[in-house]
C-alpha cells in the first residue's frame, strides 16, 4: 500500500489511508457481533453467505491496486551478508531506537490484553458480556484510525511516543492498584482502542524513518520481531507472577518496568534530537 501511495505520488497520505482502511476492517466485525443472533434466527447459512460477498468486495479491492511506477530494482534474495547490509543501513537511519520503542510499547500491550479475560472472570465478571466489552473498544479504536491522517498531522513522532509513555503506564497502575470491576472493565477497553486505534499513525512514522531505505519490509520485519520478543518476555513474567502473587501484582511490576525502561529510552531520543542526529526526521 505504502508503494502504491509513493506511486500515486500520495505517500504523505500513507497515515490517512491505511486509518480509515483499518476503521472499516475494526468496524465490520463489530456490525457482524451484533447482526449475528439476528441473522442465524433466519438461516444458518445467511452469516456465511454475507461474508462471502464482503470477501469478494475485497478481492475485487485488491485486484484493482494500482502498479506502482516507481524504478524496479532487482534486490538479491537476503542471505547473511546482505542481512548485514539490511542492519547496518537500519542504524544509519536511527531506526532500531524508534523501532525498540515502539517494539517494547506492543509487546507490553499484547502482554497485558492476553491476561483481560482471566483477571475479568476472576473478578467475577459475567462472560456474557465479554464480547460486549470488546467490542466497545474496537468501536473506538475503528474511530480513531478513521481520524489517523488528522492525528498525525498534529502530533510529532516525540509527542506521539510521550502519550503512549503516560497513557499506557497510567492505565497499567491502575489495573494494579484497583480491582473494582467496572473500573478494570474501563482501563482494558482504553488500553486495547488506544493499543489499535494508533496503530496506523506508528506505521507512518516507521515508513518516515526508513522511507530512503530499498530495504524496506526486511526493517519493518525486525520492528515485528522486537515487539514478538518483548511479548513473550512480558506475557511470561507477568503470568509467573500471578501464579505466586497476583493480577495486581503482575501488572504493578510490569507497569513499573514499562515505564523505567521507556522512559530512560525516551529521554536517550530527545538527547539524540538535541545533537541533531534526528534532523532529516519529518516532524522534527
Amino acid at each position: 500500500m505504502h508503494e502504491t501511495l509513493r506511486g500515486l505520488q500520495r505517500e504523505k497520505d500513507y497515515a490517512s489511508v491505511m486509518g480509515k482502511i483499518s476503521s472499516i476492517g475494526f468496524a465490520v466485525p463489530i456490525v457482524f457481533m451484533v447482526l449475528v443472533p439476528f441473522l442465524v434466527s433466519i438461516s444458518f447459512k445467511l452469516p456465511f453467505a454475507i461474508a462471502l460477498i464482503v470477501d469478494l468486495v475485497g478481492l475485487f479491492a485488491a485486484i484493482s491496486l494500482v502498479t506502482p511506477p516507481v524504478p524496479r530494482e532487482e534486490i538479491k534474495e537476503i542471505g547473511v551478508t546482505n542481512f548485514r547490509q539490511v542492519l547496518r543501513e537500519g542504524y544509519h537511519l536511527n531506526f532500531f531506537t524508534f523501532a525498540l520503542f515502539s517494539g517494547i510499547i506492543g509487546g507490553v500491550l499484547f502482554g497485558v490484553g492476553g491476561f483481560r479475560a482471566p483477571y475479568q472472570t476472576f473478578l467475577e465478571i459475567p462472560v456474557i458480556w465479554y464480547g460486549v466489552f470488546f467490542g466497545i473498544g474496537r468501536a473506538f479504536a475503528s474511530l480513531m484510525l478513521a481520524y489517523s491522517g488528522r492525528i498525525r498531522a498534529i502530533t510529532t513522532i516525540y509527542s506521539f511516543y510521550k502519550f503512549q509513555l503516560i497513557l499506557y503506564t497510567f492505565f497499567i497502575l491502575i489495573l494494579a492498584t484497583i480491582s473494582t470491576w467496572w473500573i478494570v472493565v474501563i482501563a482494558f477497553i482504553i488500553i486495547n482502542a488506544f493499543q489499535w486505534g494508533l496503530s496506523k499513525v506508528d506505521n507512518s512514522y516507521m515508513m518516515d524513518i526508513i522511507s530512503p531505505s530499498k530495504f524496506k519490509a526486511t526493517l519493518l520485519s525486525t520492528h515485528v520481531q522486537i515487539e514478538h520478543i518483548v511479548a513473550a518476555v512480558a506475557s511470561f513474567g507477568v503470568g509467573f507472577v500471578i501464579e505466586r502473587v497476583s493480577y495486581q501484582s503482575g501488572f504493578l511490576y510490569l507497569g513499573i518496568g514499562f515505564f523505567v525502561i521507556l522512559m530512560l529510552l525516551y529521554l536517550y531520543i530527545l538527547g539524540q534530537r538535541k545533537a541533531g542526529v534526528y534532523d532529516r526526521l519529518i516532524g522534527n
